[in-house]
């Protein structure tokens, strides 16, 4: 490391993890939905299951990629404290996972875009309400631009 400042190997590498992340993102209700269709058996709790599995894989595959898997695990190793709070987070990913993938199932991945994006809305409106975080005029335009697309 340098001080704390990001490289730009490092930015590279955040960037295209983001970018990644926002193409699968955007996929996935579509991806699910489509899956319901062709499979109408499907249960929910299958789809998560699968869905996890993949994005548990996914995780490992780009850790050990960027050399940092075997560091990861070490960190448990030294910290076993800290599976608590990874136990937590799955249990949490996992029922979320699984309240998404009833809503694409019953209701469609429309619906669920909806929901997810007002979630979105109300924490940014409530994070610089409750937390006094500077909203810039163009950053709230923009808020409210993406906000009246989805709903259109």
């Amino acid at each position: 490391s340098n001080g704390g400042s990001l490289s730009y190997e490092g930015a590279g590498i955040g960037l295209v993890l983001l970018l990644g992340f926002l193409l699968f993102d955007s996929l996935t209700p579509h991806l699910q939905d489509k899956a319901f269709e062709s499979e109408p058996t499907l249960a929910v709790v299958q789809l998560t299951f699968g869905m996890a599995v993949v994005a548990a894989t996914v995780s490992g595959v780009v850790l050990a990629a960027l050399g940092i898997l075997t560091t990861s695990v070490g960190f448990l190793v030294e910290h076993p404290e800290a599976l608590l709070h990874l136990l937590v987070l799955s249990l949490a990913s996992a029922l979320t996972q699984f309240l998404i993938s009833h809503t694409i199932r019953h209701f469609g991945p429309v619906v669920f875009t909806l929901i997810a994006t007002t979630r979105q809305a109300i924490s940014v409106v409530l994070s610089a309400v409750l937390f006094q975080h500077h909203m810039s005029a163009l950053a709230a335009v923009a808020c409210l631009i993406v906000f009246c697309i989805v709903l259109a």
